[in-house]
């Protein structure tokens, strides 16, 4: 057996005195919400192209940015700025019916709704975000939300128990066949049909009181592209020979510890019986070689400050392997899928984030340890992983004004400084992130389903009746959503949260109620209750005029698998594995209401797994009367204090939701 690293949980005491001896992936979809439409239509990348919404900037590919366009830029703005040479596609919208369904409605399939093109949200500093929908499968939300409301959700993992694996196999392969025939069926339609598309909607505005912003395309687009990248992983390391962790909808970070270390010791002439039988052989037999290679195409981050041995030593024999993993990735996915992604290689989360930057566009960097002091002289300390929210702020406010950057912290902060002034836990994390330590480990979520799926639309202050046709929009978007996600992961929810702003008096004040999730076989029916209540509820509050509301279908259960309808047949008794379910959730939910602190405090409303899914959490870590480093983070800690949903993550200040970029909006979807 080889002597090296065998696993990135179980170090040897040697390995626990050494932070660097993992290797982490950074893996960022470049431009993600544009390049979907550049593939989807078929068009050259050198071509420019920015997605809208409601003619404002979402996302603006690298081409349009030689022109100077950004972020919130206007489509007249954009227009000026390329001299009509950038091309504006808008976001799919699902429009808005202007009558409410009936109880006398008939049933409609609810499942393959036509896609129209539209857009939905600002992104300039000083503006709100529109409407938007999501599940809260991770993303990066925005720094932190200062939410006076319930907390709705985490993430849960899909319950499965080990003696049903082998059926489940083949639900997964129809899961993925079916994602990929609906994936093919959205971008790769025939060059003729594509044409016509962007003929038609090349350049066209549409008007906010259509709809609301539908998200289906890239929800579709970001799961081929994850699914494609565990197969290749799988295909080449061996399944358990990596761990995959959705960070966002166009991130994910990859553990390759156990292939990269394992390789080391097989090039060494150890592990000559595992070589023959490993699923792995051809990939592991010449990893070496093309590892070499590898790094001749990757960015090697302030290389004059690596020397050739650690260049040469385990750890760096190990980061040469990631390298070659990542570009293997990333060739797979451009091969097959057509869309380009850019890698960071490091010893952890938080600087293969930071290398990452270093390799874009359509590339890749490395940051051997070496190398980290110079990385975090040049780090903004806005820009770090975890830093950019209000434990930045506080930490940077510790600094004089002209030292903004993450080797200032380490320059002028000890560690006794900084626990004294943000506490001893967060004090020791930071401490460690100014110097490229960051023990928080990379958690599988490949199977991790979301605990809520929430929709929400923003808009001039409204009244019923008026508010009406868009809470009939809402609730039959979740109720499509909750059916469609039924039918993969057979569950269904228990309730439905909705939540709503109103301004009386120019004041932003935010509420939530719940109902009970409609269980009638009716489609329409279901929607016509969720209309009705919320009616009910908002007329009894008094409350006569909103400029925001949302739907979160949360709770949810496991149901046996005998037909979607069942799913929705009031009346019917719920098994005993379904009710000792329920049990544990709730039981679960009042573990969660315990309170925290430490590094908590700086993230009060934060939804944190949507910024890093990390799986379970020990609860007793921020009580702990010594500090864990090696279990501690933001956003391990975070997870603790704060259980947000989507739906609450727009019912703050509108100063924070300004701060939100773009994509985050669309990150819980």
């Amino acid at each position: 057996m080889s002597t090296f690293l065998r696993s990135p949980i179980k170090h040897t005491d040697h390995d626990a005195d050494n932070p660097h001896r993992r290797v982490i992936l950074l893996l960022d979809m470049d431009c993600f919400y544009a390049q979907c439409e550049t593939v989807r239509l078929g068009l050259d990348q050198s071509i420019p192209l920015a997605l809208v919404q409601w003619s404002s900037a979402l996302a603006v590919s690298y081409p349009a940015r030689e022109f100077g366009i950004k972020r919130g830029d206007s489509f007249e703005v954009i227009q000026q700025k390329s001299k009509g040479k950038c091309v504006a596609i808008h976001l799919p919208v699902t429009p808005v019916d202007e009558t409410v369904p009936t109880k006398n409605s008939k049933s409609s399939s609810p499942h393959h709704p036509k896609p129209e093109e539209s857009s939905s949200s600002t992104c300039k500093d000083n503006t709100k975000r529109e409407d938007g929908d999501g599940s809260n499968e991770g993303g990066r939300s925005c720094d932190e939300k200062n939410v006076d409301t319930t907390s709705l959700s985490t993430t849960t993992q899909s319950p499965q128990r080990e003696e049903e694996q082998s059926a489940s196999l083949n639900e997964d392969v129809e899961e993925v066949d079916s994602s990929q025939s609906a994936y093919d069926e959205e971008f790769n339609k025939p060059k003729d049909v594509r044409e016509e598309m962007y003929r038609m909607e090349k350049n066209k505005m549409r008007s906010p009181s259509e709809g609301k912003a539908c998200l289906d395309r890239y929800r579709l687009a970001s799961s081929r592209i994850f699914s494609l990248i565990d197969e290749t992983l799988a295909e080449n390391l061996g399944r358990k020979n990596f761990i995959l962790e959705r960070a966002s909808i166009d991130e994910l970070f990859i553990d390759v510890t156990t292939f990269c270390y394992q390789s080391a010791a097989s090039d060494n002439g150890e592990n000559a019986k595992e070589k023959n039988t490993d699923a792995a052989t051809n990939f592991r037999s010449d990893c070496d070689t093309k590892a070499m290679q590898s790094l001749k195409e990757t960015v090697v981050c302030h290389q004059a400050s690596v020397d050739s041995g650690e260049m040469n030593d385990d750890i760096g024999k190990a980061l040469r392997l990631g390298c070659y993993i990542a570009l293997t990735v990333r060739r797979a996915v451009f091969e097959t899928l057509g869309f380009t992604l850019s890698a960071g290689v490091s010893t952890n989360k938080l600087v293969s984030k930071l290398a990452a930057s270093y390799g874009k566009p359509n590339g890749q960097a490395i940051v051997f340890p070496g190398a980290m002091g110079r990385v975090m002289e040049e780090t903004e300390i806005r820009k770090a992983r975890m830093l950019g929210g209000k434990l930045g702020k506080k930490v940077s406010s510790l600094l004089p004004d002209s030292e903004t950057t993450m080797g200032s912290i380490k320059r002028l902060l000890p560690l006794d400084s900084l626990a004294k002034s943000i506490g001893e836990e967060s004090g020791r994390w930071v401490f460690d992130a100014c110097r490229g330590i960051d023990f928080e480990e990379v958690k599988a979520t490949l199977k991790v389903l979301p605990k809520s799926i929430t929709a929400f639309k923003s808009f001039p202050k409204v009244s019923y009746p008026e508010l009406e046709k868009w809470t009939a929009l809402l609730a039959r978007d979740v109720m499509k959503r909750v059916e469609m996600d039924n039918a993969r992961n057979n569950r269904v929810p228990k309730s439905v949260t909705i939540g709503y702003t109103m301004v009386p008096g120019g004041a932003w004040i935010g509420r939530t109620f719940r109902l009970p999730f409609p269980t009638d076989k009716d489609f329409n029916l279901r929607v016509q209750k969720l209309v009705d209540g919320t009616r009910r509820v908002m007329t009894e509050r008094g409350h006569s005029s909103f400029i925001r509301i949302g739907f979160s279908a949360i709770d949810f259960v496991v149901r046996p698998k005998i037909g979607i309808d069942s799913f929705f047949n009031k009346g019917k008794s719920q098994p005993a594995s379904t009710k000792r379910l329920a049990s544990a959730n709730v039981d679960s939910k009042k573990d969660d209401r315990t309170k925290s602190g430490g590094i908590n405090s700086f993230f009060p409303g934060r939804n944190t797994q949507s910024a890093s899914p990390c799986g379970d959490i020990i609860g007793e870590l921020s009580h702990s009367p010594k500090f864990n480093r090696k279990k501690s983070s933001p956003a391990l800690l975070s997870q603790q204090k704060s259980k947000g949903t989507g739906l609450l993550n727009w019912l703050a200040d509108d100063a924070t939701l300004a701060k939100t970029e773009p994509d985050d909006e669309m990150q819980h979807a």
